[in-house]
């Protein structure tokens, strides 16, 4: 397969379609997220239809939102942001410059508070995201992130983390799906 297949290939499809809509823009089986459906939806070869996520799983998108205190350049707040127990990380969008720290345990994030940027975290480290953005613009996440509260009793309460780049308050807004 070619470069630019395989970045064709890997690459998500996004278009303006609906659920019934005939206009093939894709192979059979083919996935895309719909622009005005909020969703994904699979090419079955005649139209565009909704997916079935299996189990408790969906495949709608929403966002949740931290906003830490005002932080001096360098410091960090932890706390919690409600996502999903298990859920999948689209996009994530920064008000300033900051790192964003999501974790599968509160022990966990814990034990990661002092890793520097720029360092990998060991084995078994439970970090599900470690995300550095330089701006307020949105990272979407390809591929995207998979991840799961364990803790001993799991919640959609993810850990997390957020360290300021230049001081104040920093706002993150995530985009997800359940799994």
């Amino acid at each position: 397969m070619s470069a630019r297949a395989m970045q064709s290939y890997m690459r998500p499809l996004t278009a303006a379609i609906a659920i019934g809509d005939t206009t093939p823009v894709a192979d059979t089986g083919a996935v895309a997220w719909s622009t005005t459906a909020n969703t994904f939806l699979r090419w079955s070869g005649t139209a565009w239809a909704g997916m079935s996520g299996g189990g408790a799983s969906s495949s709608t998108l929403a966002t949740a939102t931290y906003t830490t205190a005002t932080l001096g350049a360098g410091a960090s707040e932890t706390g919690t942001v409600t996502l999903a127990v298990g859920y999948r990380l689209v996009d994530v969008q920064t008000s300033q410059a900051a790192r964003v720290r999501l974790y599968t345990t509160a022990v966990k994030r814990s034990s990661d508070a002092s890793r520097a940027i720029g360092t990998d975290p060991g084995y078994n480290a439970g970090v599900a995201l470690d995300l550095v953005t330089t701006d307020n613009t949105v990272y979407n996440l390809a591929p995207t992130v998979a991840a799961y509260n364990r803790e001993t009793t799991p919640s959609a309460a993810i850990p997390l983390s957020v360290t300021a780049i230049a001081a104040g308050a920093v706002t993150v807004t995530f985009t997800y799906g359940a799994l």
